[in-house]
């Protein structure tokens, strides 16, 4: 194994950590002491030390929002069908409270499904 393919990786606040890469074509590679030297710290994990591109927090929030309003429509749309159902059922006391348990189910689900899918750090 060659001693010449680490590469430092910035970590934020100036930084950086040692890895070791299997990419050839990696830049800035540089021995291993070099890179101790440079960042202070070693990780001789296997990976490839290409950051991954960071969604901005702009496309973030319209995603967020495209999805809550998408979901707000097709909660209003199911809850004109149950009521509309509820109104017509024979036994209006019974439908309306199960209208009400299943719009609340719905509800919650939807909103846990939502803030499963929000990422506060802006990674994956």
């Amino acid at each position: 194994m060659s001693d010449d393919h680490w590469v430092p990786v910035p970590r934020g606040g100036g930084q950086c950590t040692c890895v070791w890469t299997t990419n050839p074509d990696a830049p800035q590679q540089m021995s291993r002491a070099d890179c101790e030297n440079l960042c202070g710290t070693l990780y001789s994990k296997v990976s490839d030390p290409t950051p991954k591109p960071v969604t901005p927090a702009s496309i973030v929030v319209a995603t967020a929002l495209i999805m809550a309003l998408l979901y707000i429509f097709v909660m209003a749309v199911v809850f004109m069908v149950l009521w509309n159902w509820a109104v017509k059922s024979a036994i209006p006391g019974v439908s309306k409270i199960g209208y009400g348990v299943a719009f609340g189910l719905m509800l919650f689900v939807g909103m846990f499904m939502a803030s499963s899918r929000i990422n506060y750090n802006g990674s994956k």
